[in-house]
């Protein structure tokens, strides 16, 4: 029979725990163990409320120390456990009662599958806890089909991912290592993680997660190293990408047609790497103005992406060695 390994990090957002957990408790398939870990060394909450479920099934890890996003993420990537599959679920999120249930069904139906992702709902919390559900899935398009196997190839794959942590399920193989380097920004968690990830990915179109939108979500974030990342995420693309014009030309049009300055993700990838230097012949000379006009702006911001590679060494060799064996899997 096949069982599961949950794993949940925690750090202070108590109430949307509690849902996070009763999601859990709510699953029509009840073979798992979860692994709480709660991130704040300060907070006894997640523990108290874990002890007084009285399930077996509960491990409660609290740390000494804050380790962080991706430290915490880690410990889940890169294990050797007895049961079938892991996945993720993070306390701000939900499933629903029958996503367990359901992925097991999809990599049993598909045996060679070795990671999957779900389609979710999206909720946007609002002022008093309220929350709002979208009207669409993220993946609305492919709502008619149950299965699609998702390619390394593609443009959304050149700065953008396909899945969200909590809607992961992974076949367990104590050989597999999908950790990142520390250096990582959170909020590129996924982007650099797919890199590392064996392709073709199995999506399951019914939406079986759903995925909140805090308001701590909308808060503007600190520009330290976003443009970094963003450039290497494109720039080690293309240095492996073997229909380079296809792909320039549908990540220029698909970055005009995005929002604030996302033609400058194109030009500070061309700056850091020769191999995306074609890039820049494909800006005109409005974009160029703008570009500079950005960079007077955020002068600071600027001087740092030309020293990306450096500053970023061991980021950029994960990168470009896992960029290099995606496109070879699929060759």
């Amino acid at each position: 029979m096949a069982s599961v390994r949950v794993y949940v990090p925690t750090y202070k957002r108590n109430e949307l725990f509690v849902r996070a957990i009763n999601s859990l408790l709510a699953q029509t398939f009840t073979n798992w163990i979860a692994e709480i870990h709660n991130d704040c060394p300060d907070d006894n909450f997640p523990e108290i409320f874990i002890k007084s479920l009285n399930d077996e099934r509960f491990l409660i890890y609290s740390k000494n120390e804050n380790l962080g996003a991706i430290k915490i993420f880690n410990l889940f990537f890169n294990n050797d456990i007895k049961e079938t599959f892991y996945c993720l679920l993070e306390d701000d999120n939900w499933w629903e009662p029958i996503f367990l249930e359901s992925m097991i069904m999809a990599m049993e139906d598909n045996i060679g599958a070795i990671i999957a992702f779900a389609n979710h709902y999206i909720w946007d919390e609002r002022v008093g806890n309220k929350w709002i559900k979208r009207n669409e899935t993220r993946y609305s398009q492919f709502n008619s089909i149950k299965y699609e196997w998702v390619k390394f190839r593609s443009l959304k794959n050149i700065c953008d991912y396909s899945f969200s942590n909590c809607s992961l399920f992974i076949r367990a193989n104590k050989f597999d290592n999908f950790e990142i380097p520390l250096q990582t920004r959170g909020d590129f968690m996924e982007h650099v993680r797919q890199r590392v990830f064996v392709h073709p990915l199995l999506f399951i179109s019914k939406p079986l997660v759903n995925f909140s939108l805090t308001l701590d979500s909308y808060r503007k974030k600190s520009l330290k190293g976003y443009h970094e990342h963003e450039a290497m995420l494109i720039a080690s693309f293309f240095k492996y990408c073997n229909d380079k014009e296809k792909f320039g030309e549908s990540l220029i049009s698909e970055l005009r047609n995005g929002f604030g300055n996302s033609i400058n993700r194109a030009i500070y990838a061309g700056i850091i790497d020769t191999d995306s230097r074609f890039l820049l012949t494909k800006i005109n000379i409005k974009e160029w103005i703008l570009f500079l006009l950005y960079c007077l702006k955020h002068l600071g911001n600027t001087i740092n992406v030309f020293q990306t590679k450096k500053k970023y060494e061991d980021l950029w060799n994960y990168l470009c060695v896992n960029t290099k064996n995606r496109f070879e899997e699929e060759c």
